[in-house]
């Protein structure tokens, strides 16, 4: 379904939307309850530099808010909203120093809070199989890099052994979900065939953003499942193909520091969230005066 959504409103709705899903005790309550009732739902994630796409893509921006549910995927924007959440003032002048001091003072603050109100895709994805080894939920993993989504399968089946799960590559798409040549249709068609004839309960999407959700939006007709979640790099953890960031890092927000450690490569990606959304969210609220 397509949302119609101003652009000058795209940071605030999606930062909105994500702050209330960032809790497994919100969320995991609601993906039983559309199962028991056999109702579909999708769930998505945001952060910094998928609010960035949102900012340059309209579609994306209505995908992800036409989302049941929008996870808070990152540190950075549980800062926004908490900068978002604080008082405003009239004046511009006025406004612009008071809201630096603002930024400044949640964006230290946040490495000395507990809660630091963000839930990852991956770790999600986790509790959904614990919970599908359980209840005998079918889950369905598609994507991932090479040979990610059956090296997750294997995995997964080593540590639960009830688990009732099946993987395929599927197609390489491009960013709007759409495989990149005539085998990739095969290859897609054939996943979907896959996919269908398992039946599962949930299918993780795991194509990287934005090529997943607009995968998930294309095709999410043709699948039989009820729930269907994009779960990013999360096969490439549980593959084995990377490290999990160390706690330290994941505790005080500031994985982005381990990942560019590890991911010299993605310098442009880090700045991006770092640098760009910040000004981005200060522009935004300054422009709401």
């Amino acid at each position: 379904m397509k949302m119609t959504i101003k652009k000058d409103q795209v940071i605030g709705q999606i930062l909105k939307k994500a702050q209330n899903s960032n809790s497994k005790d919100r969320v995991l309550p609601f993906m039983r309850s559309r199962l028991n009732l056999k109702k579909s739902f999708s769930i998505l994630s945001a952060n910094p530099e998928i609010v960035l796409l949102a900012l340059k893509d309209s579609n994306f921006a209505s995908i992800l808010l036409s989302s049941d549910i929008l996870l808070n995927d990152g540190v950075g924007i549980s800062i926004a909203n908490e900068f978002l959440g604080k008082k405003t003032y009239k004046s511009k002048f006025l406004s612009f120093f008071l809201y630096i001091y603002q930024g400044i003072f949640e964006g230290v603050s946040i490495f000395f809070k507990k809660d630091k109100k963000v839930l990852k895709g991956r770790d999600l994805f986790m509790e959904v199989i614990k919970i599908a080894n359980k209840l005998n939920w079918k889950i369905f993993l598609l994507g991932g890099r090479k040979d990610e989504a059956l090296k997750t399968k294997k995995k997964l089946e080593a540590s639960f052994k009830q688990i009732k799960i099946e993987a395929d590559q599927g197609a390489i798409v491009n960013n709007l979900g759409v495989p990149i040549s005539k085998e990739g249709e095969l290859k897609q068609q054939k996943a979907i065939d896959k996919l269908n004839s398992f039946k599962p309960d949930i299918v993780f999407v795991a194509f990287g953003a934005p090529k997943q959700e607009f995968w998930i939006n294309n095709n999410r007709k043709n699948l039989d499942t009820k729930g269907i979640m994009a779960v990013g790099g999360t096969f490439n953890y549980i593959a084995g193909n990377m490290r999990l960031p160390m706690s330290i890092f994941e505790k005080t927000g500031l994985e982005w520091v381990w990942r560019l450690l590890v991911e010299p490569k993605r310098i442009i990606r880090i700045i991006n969230a770092v640098i760009i959304f910040p000004l981005k969210v200060f522009l935004y609220k300054l422009n709401q005066n």
